[in-house]
């Protein structure tokens, strides 16, 4: 469902704030205040607020501290650098000697993941996992267990 946002400086938006039809800022004019795709936000806004799902986003953080804390930085050092997560993200680079956006490998990785009914996220040499936040512990592990494999599926690309 896409919902329009034009963004502008406010002197570009007092430029056209006015009544005379003809001052009217034409622009995502197909998408603005699209109804059923307010109802969606608003509907998704009111989840994100409920506790259920603020615990259930919790819980994939703290799984995935104990994934990079216990197993990722634990095992081929020399392949995962700079691993990080941002609430429910994580992300982490392959030391491939080509540190571009547009790393060959990340393409490769998407194919791979997808084989096995897992969505990454790779951009050249960094890996992105962002799991929606209603994944399933198990889950999460399968996708785990996937990245601990990428030095084994790397070396046969």
């Amino acid at each position: 469902m896409a919902l329009g946002v034009t963004a502008c400086s406010q002197s570009l938006f007092e430029a056209f704030l006015s009544d005379d039809r003809a001052k009217t800022f034409f622009h995502g004019h197909s998408f603005t205040a699209n109804p059923l795709a307010c109802t969606a936000g608003l509907a998704s806004l009111d989840l994100l607020l409920e506790k259920k799902c603020r615990d259930q986003i919790n819980a994939i953080r703290l799984q995935h501290e104990q994934f990079v804390n216990t197993e990722l930085s634990k095992t081929h050092t020399n392949l995962f650098r700079n691993i990080r997560i941002m609430g429910t993200i994580l992300a982490f680079e392959l030391n491939t000697g080509k540190d571009e956006y547009i790393n060959p490998l990340g393409p490769e990785i998407m194919r791979l993941a997808l084989g096995q009914g897992i969505y990454l996220r790779p951009l050249g040499n960094t890996v992105y996992l962002m799991p929606p936040y209603c994944i399933l512990p198990d889950q999460l592990r399968k996708i785990y267990r996937f990245i601990l494999n990428l030095p084994d599926l790397i070396s046969k690309i």
